[in-house]
């Protein structure tokens, strides 16, 4: 028979015990990182036909599209009632990082209907694109089997972050976290050539902040324009050499050291502060690529209408699109910042 102080002693013994067991696994619930699973972009699911549901509703895409993009996928439906709290949620991410961040945001409507989704009107003002996938079938390939639910993907396809209830503060705290890992990119080593003929690397811009676009000189539209906004940022800091704006071709062939030259004089670049460059498409593709994340290999995005804002330390700090004003003055706010 065992006295009473002895049973008192090992229920207390026991009670610590499971608190701590307790403590344990609420503590590694919240901070511990989820195995990374590496999706396949072909992946018959992830081809899955993709029907916008804001701007032009006869478009489709797919994942496969996104490959080589951090994304931030969240499945959601009309029926779903826990999922109209997280589209506030995903509002929110969307505006305190539209413009600054590498990270795609795209909603999925999932097992639903266009006219169930225009009938909720959950998303009539989104900042984002979402689109509806009728069958449920993307979503079951990447292992989503209830909703809302949430999936952050690294370029290398790698689900980094998987939120499978709707967002608290503790995951909402987790995931801009992660998505501020994934923007942490350097820009990697290059050596081009400026419309002097002289060699331009990284080492030029060693402690500089610089914004980057990629624009070829017989473009009709989108690049005038981009050296338009580019010139923008030239006047607003002409007066401080730790600035610096970088234009890279995309036509290296049709663009030699004289017609770049030409085209300098012409949009008035200062060639001392702003550098248009030059080199071989597999040098492009790699800074461009692998630098920037602006699409695969197989497809690079050479028509981006995005300016890249890079800091002293050589870290993408933010895509900004060049054809809104709250972007560009977002922009000069950062460089601003970055400057002080």
């Amino acid at each position: 028979m065992i006295p009473m102080n002895s049973k008192k002693s090992v229920l207390i013994n026991a009670a610590i015990f499971a608190v701590i067991i307790v403590g344990f696994l609420i503590i590694n619930f919240f901070t511990s990182e989820p195995t990374a699973k590496v999706l396949s972009f072909e992946n018959v699911g992830l081809q899955v036909p993709l029907q916008s549901l804001n701007g032009d509703t006869s478009k489709t895409v797919s994942l496969k599209e996104y490959r080589g993009q951090p994304m931030l996928i969240h499945f959601w439906a009309s029926w779903c009632e826990a999922c109209a709290a997280d589209h506030k949620a995903m509002e929110q991410i969307s505006q305190e990082y539209h413009g600054n961040s590498s990270v795609k945001l795209i909603g999925i409507a999932s097992s639903d209907t266009a006219e169930a989704i225009e009938k909720s009107g959950m998303i009539k003002n989104s900042s984002y694109p979402q689109f509806l996938e009728k069958s449920g079938d993307l979503a079951l390939a990447m292992g989503v089997k209830s909703l809302p639910q949430t999936l952050l993907i690294d370029s290398k396809g790698r689900i980094v972050f998987q939120l499978t209830r709707p967002f608290d503060s503790i995951q909402m705290a987790h995931l801009e976290n992660e998505m501020n890992k994934l923007n942490e990119s350097s820009v990697p080593p290059f050596t081009f050539e400026n419309s002097d003929g002289k060699n331009i690397t990284e080492a030029n811009l060693a402690q500089k902040v610089w914004v980057a676009d990629f624009i070829f000189t017989s473009c009709p539209e989108m690049c005038p324009m981009l050296t338009a906004k580019m010139r923008l940022l030239q006047e607003a800091f002409k007066n401080d050499d730790r600035f610096r704006m970088v234009s890279i071709s995309v036509d290296p062939d049709t663009d030699t050291t004289a017609v770049m030259k030409e085209y300098g004089k012409k949009h008035h670049m200062d060639s001392s502060k702003w550098y248009f460059l030059r080199g071989n498409m597999d040098a492009v593709k790699n800074l461009l690529v692998g630098g920037f994340k602006l699409g695969t290999m197989e497809e690079p995005k050479f028509h981006t209408g995005e300016f890249i804002l890079v800091d002293q330390s050589n870290k993408i700090r933010g895509y900004y699109n060049a054809e809104s004003s709250e972007s560009l003055e977002k922009l000069k706010a950062e460089i601003t910042k970055l400057l002080k």
